[in-house]
């Protein structure tokens, strides 16, 4: 073994040596954390944060809806090709259960979804198929409420979460 190999160890065992040292550190440090935290739990109030963003009431009063919101559920495929086998299931699997009313929106159907005053963003036309999904996703709950599920298998029973 030579001078070169013994060097390139001990560098590697300090290195070691090292990393272990500061996770030790570390777990004391949090072990110290956390026994303050238990003693002493921390509490937020308004007052604590004055100026920022956190004295803000981000979520204002509001009157309850006026209408109730839809047992209905949006999937899309924005491209231009045929489902495939899987999410042919899939949107079989959704459309067996009952108490939901599933709408798969393609570029077949897109324009009875879209709402003449809100038109979509010029650019949509310019996404991927995946941006073209989220932005739709986004748009048609806005303006129609419901719900989203991709098109998956096994999702289980979702009438009940919505």
């Amino acid at each position: 073994m030579g001078a070169l190999d013994l060097a390139r160890r001990a560098k590697h065992a300090a290195w070691v040596a090292r990393r272990r040292m500061g996770q030790q550190v570390l777990s004391v440090r949090d072990r110290g954390y956390r026994a303050i935290d238990e003693a002493r739990p921390p509490v937020w109030s308004r007052g604590n944060f004055g100026g920022s963003f956190l004295d803000r009431d981000v979520f204002p009063t509001r009157s309850a809806p006026s209408q109730s919101i839809p047992r209905r559920v949006f999937a899309l495929w924005t491209g231009d090709n045929d489902l495939t086998p899987n999410r042919r299931a899939a949107l079989a699997e959704l459309r067996a259960q009952e108490d939901l009313v599933v709408v798969l929106v393609s570029p077949a159907n897109l324009s009875e979804w879209l709402i003449r005053a809100h038109p979509p963003h010029p650019a949509y036309e310019h996404l991927s198929l995946v941006h073209r999904s989220d932005y739709l996703r986004c748009y048609l709950l806005h303006h129609h409420g419901g719900a989203y599920c991709d098109l998956k298998r096994g999702y289980g029973s979702i009438a009940a979460c919505i």
